[in-house]
């Protein structure tokens, strides 16, 4: 919502902060006008059925307790509105495709994509399909939302704006669901970055950019499906269908997930009873993902994380079951190039055969100036095209349009499928015994998760989603559109789905890894995450007899690399000196000291480490030296490959320690063909030297965590690259106010506590833990938590950022289910009492 904030209000705010002194006094002003006003101690509200008491903690975590589920809900949605209205609103708007309303024509081709993939049709069919109790849990959550708002002054941003919201309907809350959903969806940006990739490199040598899993055989057969197209007459669809991606991963972290979670048997603790952790892996912003609350009412009681407008908890503890999540991976999406021209003014495209209308539906875009822009959105049996070429017709219907744009780009996902989701989830939040819980996650279909869940007693592992059956291929790929071979048959069977409870080995852990074998029969994905974090929750747990709750703490702030272990490893097993004679002596020597460093590094990317700083600055040499000769520094190719590479396991880490025999070795720059291991200890002198540049030539002073670091920052200061300088000059004068940090980061993508950033690009980390949860059976509370950053989207709150300190230490704070406990911990009580609307 600040983006908002900035389009209709630069003029006043620069005038005003001009005459306060700039930037210091901009800082000032908003935060002495703009604070949050006291929450009075009781407030009499219409819609209630009995009085209902919130209570917060430090952290300003809400218990919300009501006598009977409709007015929980109700002050549920109350609540999630009193701290992150804004969020709210943000989602709502962007999943109906309305940021250019606020934001003008920067947001214009983001509306564009989100309409062609039509999320409001899917929320509203979402709602159509929903069960009354659904309905009504989702109604009563809107009402409180709507009530907070007819009681309360907007946000701090919303008030600068100008703009007045509309009501919060039930439906929104699918929206948001649609949006979130679709967002944690795999594979389709992978899939264009193929195309961008193939154009740059052709199809054979962008298979080596797509691999699949360490043990597993790179993509050719894929890759040969495509054989023969000529794919740089995409070109300019491509290009603009990749940028406007790269807008959605700013935003929202489109299509970037993982996360770890794992369960350990009560035989395993030393409690005697089972531990549940979950750390959800996702895009480092401001305000958090994720809003903490404990809702208690007769027949529920349960605590975790919800989604901003989202009712329920969607990972948590209810006192007898405690659940967390990671994404499968899954390809749930295939992207379809199809072959389109323009008969009797209509657009076709062609399906074995036949040439069959493509349906039509309008758009209609509407700008801050009162501008109007009305384009057609085209599907086919697919789904909808997402060429943005579509949207400005050849200059002649004689002339057929694939001549025009190429290949159509449809899109086939399971996220607009009907089902039960909410209701799913709903029942995982009441569930006691795990019977329950396994018969409610069978019902998750809209979202592919490995949720670990358990109770005192028993610990278990399901598999969500939805998983395509394929005619032919595996859809990694895009595949041609036109021959039917590739299109789904069905889904796999839900009683197919990988599961199992109180396994003999005493835990259970995902981490995106390749969670099934070569014996399970069905297509997942290829887009698992590196095994790294897998293979560390396996060491700790193996190796610790009796697991603690200290214990769970301890490997979700673990910063251990056994990427770097194994490349240390491949450094003293792999003869450098043929490679090293072929350096500049001084290079040479740089790469030696190098060597020498990272075969003895015990892997441990600690902020204030040297070596982790040596081998972060090698990998980000290694990526540029070993790829950006073919692909181009700064292109839309090398973005491509970046992209894919912090989605799963990637080029960079594929070549590290595998693919002697790659084609992207040979730096074609020069005249003579080098191999594997001039590359590598080219990037570690590289490394060395930037290093010395950086921070000096003492080596004893290098740390990785002034390399390497976190800022939180709002979707404002991300979007700003995309906006004039008039607005980002008035950005960067809020940018203190709005965003916290820089701070120093250990750590990587492949650490327990990732701290992802784009190798070869930069240093700033964008995936974080974005919350932290552990439930110890044992314990007399069992649950801790943190959150990664405040629990309010509101900058004037006292906890908009108070969570930043706690998550940096690796403090917990304890989510109590005991009066004792809940006494000590929380505030006094905020009353919402029903108010009287007739004659009482």
């Amino acid at each position: 919502m600040w983006l908002a904030t900035m389009r209709r209000s630069l003029g006043s705010l620069l005038v005003a902060f001009g005459l306060v002194g700039g930037l210091g006094g901009c800082k000032r002003i908003l935060q002495n006008q703009l604070a949050e006003a006291p929450h009075p101690q009781h407030v009499q509200l219409a819609g209630l059925d009995a009085p209902v008491s919130i209570r917060r903690d430090e952290l300003g975590v809400p218990l919300i307790e009501a006598q009977s589920i409709g007015d929980l809900m109700f002050a549920q949605g109350y609540v999630a509105a009193e701290d992150r209205y804004s969020q709210m609103v943000g989602f709502k708007m962007l999943a109906q495709g309305r940021l250019s309303e606020m934001i003008g024509r920067p947001a214009l081709d983001v509306d564009r994509y989100v309409r062609t993939l039509n999320l409001r049709a899917t929320a509203q069919m979402l709602w159509s399909h929903a069960a009354p109790e659904v309905k009504q849990v989702l109604t009563r959550y809107a009402d409180g939302v709507n009530a907070w708002r007819a009681q309360r002054a907007l946000p701090a941003d919303m008030r600068l704006t100008g703009m007045e919201p509309e009501p919060w309907q039930p439906q929104d809350a699918m929206l948001v669901m649609v949006l979130l959903n679709f967002s944690l969806a795999q594979n389709l940006q992978e899939e264009v970055g193929f195309l961008r990739l193939a154009q740059q490199v052709g199809i054979e040598n962008a298979a080596w950019l797509m691999p699949v899993y360490p043990d597993e055989s790179l993509p050719f057969d894929e890759a040969h499906k495509l054989a023969g197209l000529d794919l740089k007459t995409m070109g300019p669809d491509v290009k603009q269908l990749l940028q406007t991606l790269a807008v959605l991963d700013d935003l929202t972290g489109h299509n970037l997930a993982a996360s770890n979670n794992w369960a350990v048997a009560p035989a395993r603790t030393l409690g005697g009873a089972s531990i549940v952790a979950n750390d959800t892996h996702l895009l480092l912003t401001q305000p958090a993902t994720w809003h903490y609350v404990h809702t208690r009412a007769p027949g529920l009681d349960v605590a975790g994380v919800a989604a901003a407008g989202l009712p329920g908890v969607v990972a948590g503890y209810n006192g007898k079951l405690a659940w967390g999540m990671t994404m499968v991976m899954a390809d749930n999406q295939d992207l379809f190039l199809e072959q389109l021209k323009t008969i009797q003014g209509k657009l076709h495209y062609r399906f074995k055969e036949e040439w069959l209308p493509c349906r039509e539906r309008i758009e209609i875009y509407r700008l801050p100036n009162g501008e109007s822009i009305q384009e057609t959105v085209y599907e086919t049996h697919h789904g909808p095209l997402l060429n943005m070429a579509l949207q400005h017709p050849p200059k002649s219907d004689l002339l057929p349009r694939q001549l025009q744009i190429g290949f159509g780009l449809a899109v086939k996902t399971t996220a607009f499928e009907p089902d039960d989701t909410l209701t799913a989830f709903l029942a995982v939040n009441r569930a006691q015994i795990m019977e329950q819980a396994k018969a409610a996650l069978l019902q998750l279909r809209s979202i592919e998760l490995n949720v670990v869940y358990g109770t005192r007693e028993q610990i278990g592992w399901q598999v969500t989603g939805r998983y395509p059956i394929r005619g032919k291929g595996r859809g990694q790929l895009p595949s041609p559109g036109w021959t039917g071979e590739y299109d789904w048959r069905g889904y796999v069977p839900v009683s197919a789905h990988p599961a199992t409870i109180d396994p003999k080995q005493g835990f259970l852990a995902t981490a995106n890894h390749r969670s099934v074998d070569a014996r399970y029969p069905y297509h997942l994905t290829a887009s698992w995450y590196a095994p790294w974090r897998m293979d560390r929750i396996n060491q700790r747990l193996q190796d610790t007899p009796k697991h603690t709750l200290q214990d769970s703490q301890s490997m979700q702030l673990d910063r251990v690399s056994r990427q770097a272990i194994a490349f240390g490893q491949w450094l003293t097993d792999t003869p450098l000196d043929q490679a090293l004679q072929g350096l500049p002596q001084a290079q040479a020597e740089r790469a030696e000291w190098a060597i020498a460093r990272l075969r003895a590094f015990d892997g441990n990317l600690l902020p204030t480490s040297a070596d982790a700083a040596l081998y972060g600055m090698f990998l980000h040499h290694l990526a540029r030296e070993t790829f950006g000769d073919e692909l181009g520094l700064g292109t839309e190719a090398w973005y491509a490959m970046v992209r894919a590479n912090d989605a799963n396991y990637g080029s960079v880490d594929d070549h590290l320690l595998k693919r002697s025999d790659s084609p992207f070795w040979d730096d074609n720059r020069t005249r003579v063909k080098e191999s594997k291991a001039d590359i590598i200890v080219r990037a570690l002198a590289l490394a060395v030297t930037s290093l010395r540049q950086a921070q000096g030539a003492d080596p004893t002073q290098w740390q990785w965590g002034r390399v390497h670091t976190y800022t939180w920052q709002t979707e404002t200061t991300k979007m700003a690259p995309h906006l004039s300088w008039f607005e980002q000059m008035a950005i960067s004068m809020i940018g203190d106010y709005l965003d916290r940090g820089p701070y120093a980061a250990g750590g990587d993508h492949a650490t327990l506590n990732v701290a992802a950033y784009s190798v070869g690009e930069g240093f700033g980390t964008w995936m974080v833990p974005a919350m932290r949860i552990i439930v110890d059976f044992s314990q007399a509370e069992p649950m801790r938590f943190v959150n990664l950053s405040g629990q309010s989207s509101n900058p004037g709150s006292p906890h908009y950022d108070d969570g930043i300190e706690w998550w940096l230490q690796g403090r917990y704070q304890i989510m109590p289910f005991q009066q004792a406990a809940i006494d000590q911990l929380y505030g006094p009580p905020i009353s919402l009492i029903p108010k009287c609307v007739k004659q009482c």
